[in-house]
């Protein structure tokens, strides 16, 4: 299946920038559970945010919103494992999370991750982005 990743960062002057990302399952059975940026040590990250799909209509998916915060030098945002939930709020086919947050250090070319949610022989993917370093 496929999935896009957009982002955009935006200069707010006095040595801030506004991370912003779009992710975009478009027909990825697998689904996604987890996106992370990478961030050199030391850099300040505040105001993070994200936003999910909700699900209704009788949709039997969780509404439980990601955890989210600084993981091994990594801004990252993360729904319930698989194994542990396979109802948790993973972004499945067809829709679109976004995620965003604040940081004292400039943007540059940098290689994000994508935690797939349902099991399989790839656990993850690397994409190329931009993110404070």
């Amino acid at each position: 299946g496929e999935l896009w990743l957009a982002s955009r960062v935006t200069d707010l002057g006095g040595g801030q920038w506004w991370y912003e990302y779009a992710l975009f399952n478009l027909n990825c059975d697998r689904g996604v559970r987890a996106f992370a940026v990478p961030m050199t040590p030391g850099t300040v990250v505040f105001g993070q945010d994200h936003h999910l799909p909700r699900y209704h209509s009788g949709e039997p998916y969780s509404q439980e919103p990601w955890r989210q915060g600084k993981k091994a030098g990594h801004m990252y945002w993360s729904s319930a494992p698989f194994h542990r939930d396979p109802m948790a709020n993973a972004l499945r086919w067809g829709t679109v999370a976004t995620f965003r947050f604040k940081s004292d250090q400039p943007p540059a070319t940098t290689t994000a991750q994508i935690e797939l949610f349902k099991p399989g022989a790839v656990t993850h993917l690397d994409v190329a982005t931009v993110g404070p370093q």
